[in-house]
């Protein structure tokens, strides 16, 4: 009977002891979300303007890459190009990238933002380019 109660006693001081004592509280945040994405191409040079709304705590983005192939006229699979890290500061600011593409090649980018907790946005609509020749 002793040793049942030494184990109850164990039993609760241990579980007493471990885990969260609060319930998670749901994501109340707005959205996140890219607005007023604007792209342009200026001979090898892609430069995308956006803005990253909603979302939890600091802000950052991702942008994947693919490049037609010229065989099958279609692209390659997508794969990661660049990753900004959540900065602070960003959330409904304007920010700029500048992209080089390679000559004779065509190029698709899309960018979709990521937040503190890890939440993604969805991927923006493909930005297709190639680079003019040199003059």
């Amino acid at each position: 009977m002793r040793n049942l109660i030494l184990g109850g006693l164990i039993a609760l001081v241990a579980l007493a002891g471990c885990g969260k004592k609060e319930f998670p509280q749901p994501d109340t945040s707005e959205p996140l979300r890219i607005v007023n994405l604007q792209w342009s191409k200026e001979v090898s040079v892609i430069t995308m303007k956006f803005t990253i709304v909603g979302g939890y705590g600091n802000v950052g983005y991702q942008i994947d890459r693919a490049v037609s192939d010229n065989v099958c006229n279609c692209l390659t699979g997508w794969q990661r190009f660049l990753e900004q890290e959540t900065l602070p500061n960003r959330k409904g600011v304007e920010q700029m990238r500048n992209v080089m593409l390679s000559y004779k090649r065509d190029f698709a980018f899309r960018i979709r933002a990521i937040d503190s907790a890890g939440n993604l946005s969805p991927w923006s609509a493909p930005m297709q380019a190639r680079a003019d020749e040199p003059r």
